[in-house]
């Protein structure tokens, strides 16, 4: 499944990964599978969905609410992998803790690269398909 960023009017480029839109996702991919996402969405999820993942900042520089829709996408039980590959300069940046790298933010995984090995092996598995 694919949430679509909305797109920044008067720049004509994605914008951020809105958390209103991964809920919506989420519930209807439960939905489909005839669970309630309030009464046994949890257990639910963890056997349909493999994990979220989101680019931000995107090629642009866009960047979503990492810390919003880490919280969301832990309430399902879920992992969060957020590529930051475009974000490489944010960290030279003195407010580099509002995003880059910083894991209070949420995410459970901040990838660099595309090799890593971890109990995420399975939400990463969703590339090789």
């Amino acid at each position: 499944h694919y949430v679509y960023p909305q797109k920044l009017e008067g720049y004509e480029i994605a914008g951020p990964v809105i958390k209103e839109d991964i809920r919506k996702e989420i519930e209807k991919i439960l939905r489909m599978n005839g669970t309630d996402a309030v009464q046994s969405g949890i257990k639910k999820a963890r056997e349909l969905i493999a994990g979220v993942v989101i680019t931000s900042p995107t090629y642009d520089g866009v960047v979503s609410d990492i810390e919003g829709i880490a919280r969301l996408v832990h309430s399902f039980g879920l992992p969060l992998i957020v590529d930051q590959a475009h974000g490489a300069h944010f960290g030279m940046h003195p407010l580099n803790h509002i995003h880059f790298g910083n894991p209070a933010v949420g995410a459970n995984r901040i990838p660099r690269h595309c090799r890593e090995t971890s109990r995420f092996s399975k939400a990463y598995s969703i590339f090789q398909r």
